[in-house]
């Protein structure tokens, strides 16, 4: 443990004159000592603070009465002096081993640093405390200062890195290691990065490391920005360079570079590409009403009353996803299609809220205004006003609207509530509805989304619900010529115009839900049936076509091509009704898997893993993965497998046999 040496060493301070008459007599000039010598760098005490600061020796003295040896200091710190006397308790070697947060102990006597006042103290660790809630360290310490009226002070710090090292104590100079005879020489160097402490043992740092990657290695292949000042290796940029660039002007990363017009259009080219890909393509997942679409609804606009063309009553789909590209129904959550001034498109209706009604050709819709729940008086406020979708619904029925009290469309004419915009309906069997509400709606399909018909507002009005809130509900009813999906005449029609349930490309059961997977097994296994049977009876009443028979020449072109072999295979077991189709598929199939060129004019490969890449490509990316840090194995970019080339010339095989092929299709068109 640190102990506070007497009153009598602080007393000893004093300031010495530059003049040499000032030296006592009974003390003589050195050189040096057992423990440093003139020149060295210490840290040394200073009593008014209690702390240590960075100090050099510039003069020893030895007394010729008790040997002891006094040593006149220079702060490095200005505004602290300069020839100073202090004895041998009172410097020390700086401080140079940091102490890691998991070796830290209580009792051990440390250097600290205390940032409300910036200064460093000797301390001895008294209690660590964990934090899980900050995770952090908090640490007791007491302060050694030295001094006469408060010789120890008790500190609270969070452990830092870098903030708390070794004490350090006056060794021989005969017994000194290396490193630490560098330190009292030449002085503890501060290192240019504080997070890592240029420890070449540390891989990785986020501060002097590349900005991207993070590694410290390959320091002379790293550009630094003039503006940010941040490192950043060559193949790690957008645009990866081969070597520094050999002119002196500045260099911009890529975030605090400016784009010009030509990076701005190349940007704009590749994000509407990207889009283009993105519209072709189909991601289905988990989400009924957030799943990627694989279609945009171009034909329809989306303000349009009345039935959509082309679609007809009794059209079912999986998800909702399918009936907004349908142009049935727009959004993909909300459950209404409409707005305030003009009225209501399009409704999708779950009966699953406890005061829905569903009675076919009838249904009592509730609409609920109330936003601000929490306060009584602004909810009752909000739900006598007669907006949102409730004003929307509104603007259906053929009647003044009436904000206060509601509206019914009665008249002299008993049909005057077909004389409204009309609304398209679309039952929803994907929502789960609560026990206690009820039994499920049978009018609901088993699962998906349908769509019932046209329907019309015929009245609607102000009422309380029975959870306290006000509410609006609207009775629809049905006007629609086609008949009704759950009636005899609309199931005869949907069989007749062969509407089943529709699924979108690439749904399979490893991305259903499983509490619908019951449902959805049995529906497909009987739409299967259905088609098979409608197949077969198809089958027997046309005439039997002709098909393509392909050249012999060319079949044994491809019993030769043993690198794809599995894929001619199954290429052969299909059969083509023309030459343009059996070119179209094999074009389709052994296209560049990197730039999806049909390579006709160009040298494709065949990797070991069965991918075919044009040259071209294939160049393109083993000359990017011998950049690259790591410096493995390349591996294939599309199944990402290590047996992807083991020649290191592949690039001069080509699979002539594949080209050969695709040059005597060619040919023959």
């Amino acid at each position: 443990m640190l102990t506070s040496p007497s009153t009598t060493s602080s007393n000893t301070v004093q300031s010495l004159s530059n003049d040499n008459s000032n030296i006592d007599h009974h003390h003589q000039s050195i050189d040096q000592d057992d423990y440093y010598k003139v020149g060295d760098h210490v840290d040394a005490f200073e009593p008014e603070t209690g702390s240590w600061f960075p100090a050099r020796i510039v003069r020893m003295t030895k007394s010729t009465t008790d040997q002891t040896v006094n040593y006149c200091v220079t702060f490095r710190k200005q505004s602290l002096g300069c020839d100073q006397i202090r004895p041998l308790s009172q410097i020390r070697p700086q401080p140079y081993r940091m102490i890691e947060k998991d070796k830290l102990q209580p009792g051990q006597t440390v250097m600290a640093y205390i940032q409300h006042d910036h200064q460093w103290y000797a301390a001895a660790v008294e209690t660590i405390k964990h934090s899980r809630q900050a995770f952090c360290m908090r640490i007791w310490l007491a302060l050694v200062t030295h001094g006469s009226e408060m010789p120890i002070i008790r500190q609270q710090i969070r452990y830092r890195h870098g903030h708390i090292y070794h004490l350090e104590s006056n060794v021989p100079i005969a017994e000194r290691c290396s490193q630490l005879d560098s330190i009292v020489r030449n002085g503890y160097i501060e290192p240019d990065c504080d997070q890592c402490a240029d420890d070449a043992a540390i891989q990785q740092c986020s501060k002097c490391g590349c900005h991207i990657c993070r590694m410290k290695t390959d320091p002379d292949k790293q550009l630094v920005c003039d503006e940010c000042e941040r490192p950043t290796h060559l193949w790690c940029l957008a645009k990866p360079l081969d070597q520094i660039p050999d002119n002196d002007d500045d260099w911009y990363c890529d975030e605090c570079r400016n784009e010009t017009s030509e990076d701005l259009l190349q940007q704009q080219q590749s994000h509407l590409q990207q889009r283009q890909q993105n519209n072709q393509t189909t991601g289905w997942g988990y989400g009924m009403a957030c799943a990627a679409r694989s279609k945009h609804r171009n034909r329809v606009e989306s303000q349009t009353f009345g039935a959509i063309a082309g679609v007809p009553v009794g059209s079912w789909w999986r998800f909702r996803v399918q009936a907004s590209e349908a142009g049935v129904h727009a959004p993909l959550v909300a459950g209404i299609h409409g707005s305030q001034s003009l009225g209501v498109y399009s409704l999708v209706f779950a009966a699953i809220n406890p005061q829905d009604v569903d009675l076919g050709d009838e249904i009592y819709y509730t609409a609920n205004n109330s936003r601000n729940i929490g306060h009584s008086s602004a909810a009752a406020d909000d739900n006598r006003r007669l907006e949102r979708d409730a004003l929307a619904l509104a603007r259906n029925c053929p009647v003044p609207v009436n904000e206060q009290y509601g509206a019914t469309a009665n008249g002299p004419d008993r049909n005057l509530w077909k004389q409204g915009p009309p609304i398209r309906v679309l039952r929803s069997g994907n929502g789960r509805r609560p026990a206690k509400h009820g039994r499920r709606s049978r009018f609901l399909p088993k699962i998906g989304v349908r769509y019932d018909g046209l329907y019309k507002v015929v009245s609607y009005w102000f009422e309380a619900a029975t959870n306290g809130h006000r509410i609006w509900r609207f009775l629809l009813r049905r006007d629609d010529a086609q008949p009704a999906p759950w009636t005899d005449a609309g199931r005869y029609r949907m069989k007749k115009l062969g509407l089943q349930l529709q699924y979108p490309p690439g749904w399979c059961r490893s991305i259903a839900q499983k509490r619908f997977w019951t449902i959805d097994s049995g529906i497909r296994a009987k739409q299967s049936r259905t088609i098979l049977s409608n197949q077969i009876q198809s089958e027997a009443d046309q005439p039997i076509t002709e098909k393509y028979d392909i050249p012999k020449s060319l079949i044994k072109l491809i019993d030769n091509d043993s690198a794809n072999r599995q894929a001619w295979a199954n290429i052969l077991a299909q059969q083509y009704a023309n030459r343009e189709q059996f070119l179209t598929i094999v074009r389709q199939t052994f296209r560049c898997a990197c730039c999806m060129d049909t390579g006709d004019n160009q040298m494709m490969i065949t990797t070991e893993c069965g991918h075919n890449f044009c040259g071209v490509c294939l160049e393109q990316y083993l000359q990017t993965q011998q950049h690259s840090p790591t410096n493995s194995k390349p591996v294939c970019p599309v199944c990402r497998s290590d047996c992807f080339i083991t020649q290191p010339n592949c690039l001069s095989k080509a699979n002539t046999i594949l080209s050969q092929i695709q040059q005597s299709l060619s040919e023959s068109n």
